[in-house]
Protein backbone atom coordinates (compact mmCIF):
# COMPACT_ATOMS: atom_id res chain seq x y z
CA UNK A 1 0.00 0.00 0.00
CA UNK A 2 1.87 3.60 -1.24
CA UNK A 3 1.42 6.57 2.02
CA UNK A 4 0.33 9.94 0.59
CA UNK A 5 2.81 12.59 1.45
CA UNK A 6 2.65 16.92 1.22
CA UNK A 7 6.08 16.93 -0.52
CA UNK A 8 7.06 20.22 1.31
CA UNK A 9 10.72 19.38 1.73
CA UNK A 10 12.83 22.13 0.68
CA UNK A 11 9.84 24.91 -0.10
CA UNK A 12 9.99 28.15 0.78
CA UNK A 13 6.70 29.74 2.55
CA UNK A 14 5.61 31.03 -0.57
CA UNK A 15 6.29 27.46 -2.80
CA UNK A 16 4.24 26.27 0.46
CA UNK A 17 1.66 28.32 -0.72
CA UNK A 18 1.18 27.64 -3.98
CA UNK A 19 1.51 23.62 -3.19
CA UNK A 20 -1.21 23.88 -0.77
CA UNK A 21 -3.86 25.82 -3.03
CA UNK A 22 -2.75 23.14 -5.75
CA UNK A 23 -3.71 20.68 -3.48
CA UNK A 24 -6.89 21.51 -2.80
CA UNK A 25 -7.82 21.94 -6.03
CA UNK A 26 -6.99 18.62 -6.93
CA UNK A 27 -8.98 17.28 -4.79
CA UNK A 28 -12.21 19.55 -5.44
CA UNK A 29 -11.46 18.46 -9.05
CA UNK A 30 -11.79 14.59 -8.01
CA UNK A 31 -15.55 14.82 -6.07
CA UNK A 32 -15.87 11.38 -7.76
CA UNK A 33 -13.06 10.19 -5.38
CA UNK A 34 -13.60 12.79 -2.66
CA UNK A 35 -16.69 13.51 -2.16
CA UNK A 36 -16.02 14.94 1.70
CA UNK A 37 -12.90 15.94 2.44
CA UNK A 38 -11.69 16.66 6.09
CA UNK A 39 -10.97 19.48 6.36
CA UNK A 40 -13.19 21.57 3.60
CA UNK A 41 -10.92 22.50 0.70
CA UNK A 42 -12.41 25.50 1.57
CA UNK A 43 -11.92 25.97 5.55
CA UNK A 44 -7.80 25.02 4.39
CA UNK A 45 -7.98 28.08 1.62
CA UNK A 46 -9.05 30.52 4.04
CA UNK A 47 -6.25 29.46 6.09
CA UNK A 48 -3.80 29.36 3.58
CA UNK A 49 -5.02 33.14 2.43
CA UNK A 50 -4.22 33.94 5.99
CA UNK A 51 -1.21 32.37 5.83
CA UNK A 52 -0.01 34.26 2.67
CA UNK A 53 -1.19 37.67 4.52
CA UNK A 54 0.91 36.98 7.25
CA UNK A 55 3.82 36.17 5.18
CA UNK A 56 3.70 39.77 3.24
CA UNK A 57 4.24 41.12 6.47
CA UNK A 58 7.43 39.09 7.25
CA UNK A 59 8.98 41.34 4.56
CA UNK A 60 8.39 44.76 6.52
CA UNK A 61 9.45 45.72 9.58
CA UNK A 62 6.30 44.77 11.63
CA UNK A 63 7.68 43.38 14.63
CA UNK A 64 7.19 39.81 15.62
CA UNK A 65 5.33 39.42 11.79
CA UNK A 66 7.28 36.23 11.70
CA UNK A 67 6.74 34.13 14.88
CA UNK A 68 2.51 35.20 13.51
CA UNK A 69 3.82 33.66 10.30
CA UNK A 70 5.03 30.78 11.97
CA UNK A 71 1.93 30.17 14.33
CA UNK A 72 -0.22 30.13 11.16
CA UNK A 73 1.77 28.04 8.84
CA UNK A 74 1.53 25.49 11.52
CA UNK A 75 -2.57 25.71 11.64
CA UNK A 76 -2.48 25.00 7.82
CA UNK A 77 0.18 21.80 8.21
CA UNK A 78 -3.00 20.54 10.76
CA UNK A 79 -5.03 20.95 8.59
CA UNK A 80 -3.57 19.60 5.35
CA UNK A 81 -2.20 16.66 7.66
CA UNK A 82 -5.93 15.89 8.44
CA UNK A 83 -6.55 16.14 4.28
CA UNK A 84 -3.68 14.31 3.39
CA UNK A 85 -5.07 11.62 6.02
CA UNK A 86 -8.41 11.53 4.55
CA UNK A 87 -6.86 10.60 1.59
CA UNK A 88 -5.06 8.34 2.46
CA UNK A 89 -8.21 6.50 3.76
CA UNK A 90 -10.16 7.13 1.34
CA UNK A 91 -7.76 6.63 -1.58
CA UNK A 92 -7.36 2.61 0.12
CA UNK A 93 -3.37 3.58 -0.81
CA UNK A 94 -3.98 3.63 -4.43
CA UNK A 95 -0.84 5.59 -5.57
CA UNK A 96 -2.80 6.26 -8.77
CA UNK A 97 -5.99 8.19 -6.60
CA UNK A 98 -3.36 9.44 -4.37
CA UNK A 99 -1.21 11.51 -7.10
CA UNK A 100 -4.86 12.32 -8.87
CA UNK A 101 -4.84 15.05 -5.90
CA UNK A 102 -0.82 15.69 -6.09
CA UNK A 103 0.11 14.55 -3.10
CA UNK A 104 3.26 12.72 -4.05
CA UNK A 105 3.55 8.90 -2.64
CA UNK A 106 5.46 6.90 -0.58
CA UNK A 107 6.72 3.26 -0.85
CA UNK A 108 5.07 2.95 -4.48
CA UNK A 109 6.88 0.60 -6.88
CA UNK A 110 7.96 1.96 -9.78
CA UNK A 111 6.28 0.11 -12.42
CA UNK A 112 8.72 -1.94 -15.00
CA UNK A 113 9.49 -0.64 -18.38
CA UNK A 114 10.64 -2.19 -21.64
CA UNK A 115 14.08 -1.64 -21.62
CA UNK A 116 15.90 0.17 -24.58
CA UNK A 117 18.21 -1.14 -27.18
CA UNK A 118 21.79 -2.60 -25.14
CA UNK A 119 24.80 -0.66 -26.74
CA UNK A 120 28.03 -2.82 -26.58
CA UNK A 121 30.82 -0.68 -25.88
CA UNK A 122 33.54 -3.22 -26.77
CA UNK A 123 34.47 -6.81 -27.56
CA UNK A 124 37.65 -7.88 -27.08
CA UNK A 125 40.02 -11.39 -26.82
CA UNK A 126 39.79 -12.42 -23.52
CA UNK A 127 43.19 -13.41 -21.12
CA UNK A 128 42.58 -17.14 -20.93
CA UNK A 129 42.15 -19.33 -23.85
CA UNK A 130 38.92 -19.71 -25.26
CA UNK A 131 37.52 -16.75 -23.50
CA UNK A 132 35.63 -13.26 -25.08
CA UNK A 133 35.21 -10.59 -22.82
CA UNK A 134 32.24 -8.34 -23.75
CA UNK A 135 31.63 -4.59 -22.00
CA UNK A 136 28.17 -2.58 -22.70
CA UNK A 137 26.55 0.71 -21.24
CA UNK A 138 24.47 -0.39 -18.24
CA UNK A 139 20.72 0.23 -18.45
CA UNK A 140 20.43 -0.90 -14.70
CA UNK A 141 19.19 3.09 -13.61
CA UNK A 142 16.08 2.26 -16.11
CA UNK A 143 15.32 -0.63 -14.61
CA UNK A 144 16.92 -3.62 -16.23
CA UNK A 145 17.05 -6.80 -13.91
CA UNK A 146 19.67 -8.84 -15.91
CA UNK A 147 21.26 -9.26 -19.29
CA UNK A 148 21.00 -12.00 -22.13
CA UNK A 149 23.71 -12.97 -24.16
CA UNK A 150 23.96 -14.59 -27.38
CA UNK A 151 26.46 -15.90 -29.73
CA UNK A 152 26.22 -17.13 -33.40
CA UNK A 153 29.10 -18.09 -36.01
CA UNK A 154 27.81 -15.79 -38.62
CA UNK A 155 25.64 -12.99 -37.13
CA UNK A 156 22.62 -13.59 -38.83
CA UNK A 157 21.33 -16.74 -37.92
CA UNK A 158 21.61 -19.47 -35.28
CA UNK A 159 21.61 -17.38 -32.24
CA UNK A 160 22.67 -19.19 -29.12
CA UNK A 161 21.89 -18.39 -25.51
CA UNK A 162 24.70 -18.44 -23.76
CA UNK A 163 24.34 -16.98 -20.54
CA UNK A 164 22.40 -14.60 -18.19
CA UNK A 165 23.93 -11.59 -16.72
CA UNK A 166 23.46 -9.98 -13.28
CA UNK A 167 23.12 -6.22 -13.78
CA UNK A 168 26.88 -6.13 -13.73
CA UNK A 169 27.05 -4.70 -17.23
CA UNK A 170 30.31 -7.01 -18.24
CA UNK A 171 30.72 -10.38 -18.85
CA UNK A 172 33.36 -13.38 -19.72
CA UNK A 173 32.18 -15.80 -22.03
CA UNK A 174 34.71 -19.26 -21.59
CA UNK A 175 34.59 -22.35 -23.30
CA UNK A 176 35.12 -20.77 -26.73
CA UNK A 177 37.29 -22.84 -29.62
CA UNK A 178 40.47 -20.81 -29.23
CA UNK A 179 41.28 -18.00 -31.90
CA UNK A 180 38.19 -18.26 -33.67
CA UNK A 181 36.01 -15.34 -34.78
CA UNK A 182 31.97 -15.25 -33.62
CA UNK A 183 29.45 -13.25 -33.57
CA UNK A 184 27.77 -11.27 -29.65
CA UNK A 185 24.26 -9.55 -28.75
CA UNK A 186 23.13 -8.64 -25.31
CA UNK A 187 19.56 -7.61 -24.40
CA UNK A 188 18.19 -6.05 -21.16
CA UNK A 189 15.50 -7.52 -19.12
CA UNK A 190 13.10 -7.27 -16.34
CA UNK A 191 9.75 -8.84 -15.48
CA UNK A 192 8.22 -7.56 -19.08
CA UNK A 193 11.10 -10.16 -20.48
CA UNK A 194 13.64 -8.78 -23.41
CA UNK A 195 13.96 -5.02 -24.70
CA UNK A 196 16.04 -5.24 -28.48
CA UNK A 197 19.12 -6.79 -28.91
CA UNK A 198 22.29 -4.80 -29.44
CA UNK A 199 23.80 -4.33 -32.55
CA UNK A 200 26.07 -7.84 -33.18
CA UNK A 201 29.59 -7.13 -32.38
CA UNK A 202 32.46 -9.62 -34.11
CA UNK A 203 35.38 -10.78 -31.52
CA UNK A 204 37.78 -13.43 -32.32
CA UNK A 205 38.53 -15.52 -28.87
CA UNK A 206 41.59 -15.79 -27.02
Amino acid sequence: MSEAVLGLNGLSVTEKITRFRDICGAVDDNKTTYATPFPTTETILAEVLVLEQDEAATRTTKLGAVDIRDRQLAVVMGSMNLLKSYVQTTSKGDAVKIRSTLLKVKGAATPPTVQEQVLIKSGKTGIFIGTVILIWRSLKKLGAKFYQVQHSEDGVTEWINIGVTPTRAKTTITGLVSETPGFYRVAAGNSLGLGPWSEPIRVVSK
